[in-house]
């Protein structure tokens, strides 16, 4: 059986990862840390207690996964804050239902969507009928954006739609916030040069039912 080739798409030099890899054929460990090359082999820059400082090369054959991280441990209520401060700047009409904002009337399609940004939003069967029923009476189809540390996409009966979305901010000064494709590697990589760093992943998910199963 053949590997699958490691994708790296989505990371950019200077992100934080968790990279799983062989030490042998029995065992795995964990390196975390800053990606600083993601050629062959990739190269991390610990930031965990096991390996601060440390620069650990591994061989692309031995890595099992990589896994995305924001540039500091951030808590939920700061990414519903961020994510809302976010949808609320772009000129749409917005409705609050059970913890989700409903948004739709914007020229960008993937704004028309919606966003879990209360401690009470479910991804229950009662709450996705509301929200597709509020799409449905606007002649939309019903779309969730979903970021990935509130409501796991894999959580909800639906496709995705379109790249995975960085929110991106400024270090010193939060308020400074970019919602930006994860696969445009020229803006991703502008913006991570202006000191920008991820503060959490979006992920668009079209909500394809919404019954009691």
């Amino acid at each position: 059986m053949t590997d699958r080739p490691l994708d790296l798409t989505g990371l950019y030099l200077g992100d934080r990862v968790v990279v799983r890899y062989r030490v042998d054929d029995r065992h795995l460990t964990d390196v975390t840390g800053l990606l600083r090359d993601a050629d062959d082999p990739i190269v991390v820059e610990g930031t965990g207690p096991k390996d601060r400082g440390a620069w650990v090369e591994v061989r692309r054959s031995a890595v099992t996964s990589v896994r995305l991280l924001s540039y500091v441990t951030v808590r939920n209520s700061q990414i519903r804050s961020l994510a809302e401060s976010l949808a609320r700047a772009s000129a749409v009409h917005t409705e609050l239902h059970a913890g989700w904002l409903l948004r739709s009337e914007s020229t960008a399609p993937l704004e028309n969507s919606a966003l879990p940004i209360g401690v009470d939003a479910r991804a229950d069967a009662e709450s996705l009928r509301a929200i597709a029923d509020w799409y449905h009476q606007r002649d939309l189809r019903p779309l969730l954006a979903l970021p990935d540390r509130l409501i796991p996409d894999a959580h909800v009966s639906g496709s995705r739609v379109g790249p995975p979305m960085h929110a991106l901010v400024l270090p010193d000064d939060p308020s400074a916030a970019v919602l930006v494709d994860a696969t445009d590697v020229a803006r991703g990589s502008a913006l991570r040069a202006d000191g920008f760093r991820l503060h959490h992943v979006r992920h668009h998910v079209h909500l394809d039912t919404y019954g009691d199963a």
